[in-house]
């Protein structure tokens, strides 16, 4: 079954948000200068602010030892905009995501408490995810959009495969492991897509096949002006070309997004965890 969107874990953050007190959390022994560097290189084609802020955000976090006593690691504080949860499937992070609102604030916190031994692991997938992205990025310099948008496609299917566990989360893991979910197909195609220069963006909605919708997270892509959905998941799991580089018309026939403002998609994650 194809998993989907970090739905547990906003569920569980919608029963226990009022424990949550935030503090500074302090680093440990990663270098978080450079994790930010990397990451703001990573996201420096995005255009969106909310979604390059987040990502960059979650990286940093990813290398940020928490609290003591707390079951979560702070990421930041923002503006309600559904684009935060929508976009949380669209960062490199290591973990599920937890979101509260806190009158006009939205706080957003990776649920893991960082310890050393996470924080050490994090920063290697890091790493190996911004090697890979320069590497692409240099292989691909010539090349046209499809053509580009292809190879990465190509290189994301043969490194790595669905895990049916559903514990490995985020693009950053997926390449070191070699394998994740729905959302870390997703992230890492929008992450090595858009830092090549292609146009790229995470969706985040339910799939249907037959009788059965599962909750789930896709691309959106422009190609030389003309806009495609890519399922790298469902493409990789079932080895079946109608979930690659189609028409965005034929969309609508699989998928239905979650639309709305933070508070209608909030809602939404909830009744579909």
């Amino acid at each position: 079954m194809i998993e989907g969107v970090n739905n547990m874990r906003i569920g569980q953050i919608v029963a226990i948000t009022a424990a949550i007190v935030w503090g500074t959390s302090f680093s440990a022994m990663a270098d978080q200068n450079t994790i930010r560097a990397i990451a703001t290189d990573l996201y420096a084609n995005e255009n969106d602010t909310t979604i390059r802020q987040l990502g960059i955000d979650s990286m940093v976090a990813s290398v940020t030892k928490a609290n003591p006593g707390e079951w979560f690691t702070k990421v930041g504080e923002y503006a309600p905009d559904a684009k935060l949860l929508m976009s949380s499937n669209a960062v490199a992070s290591t973990y599920p995501y937890a979101f509260a609102k806190r009158g006009d604030k939205v706080f957003v916190a990776l649920a893991n408490a960082n310890t050393e031994e996470n924080i050490a692991q994090n920063e290697q997938y890091i790493h190996t995810l911004y090697n890979v992205a320069k590497k692409i990025k240099t292989e691909t310099a010539n090349m046209d959009e499809f053509s580009k948008a292809k190879y990465i496609a190509d290189y994301i299917c043969t490194h790595s495969s669905y895990d049916y566990t559903h514990s490995n989360y985020g693009a950053a893991p997926m390449l070191a492991i070699g394998r994740g979910t729905c959302q870390s197909y997703a992230a890492l195609f929008y992450i090595l897509g858009r830092y090549c220069g292609l146009q790229t963006n995470v969706v985040a909605g339910q799939f249907k096949t037959g009788s059965v919708t599962t909750n789930h997270t896709w691309n959106e892509i422009n190609i030389q002006g003309k806009w495609m959905f890519v399922d790298l998941t469902s493409f990789d799991t079932k080895q079946d070309a109608q979930y690659l580089f189609q028409p965005i018309e034929k969309e609508s026939q699989i998928y239905t997004q979650y639309t709305g403002n933070y508070d209608q998609v909030f809602e939404v994650f909830k009744k579909n965890q």
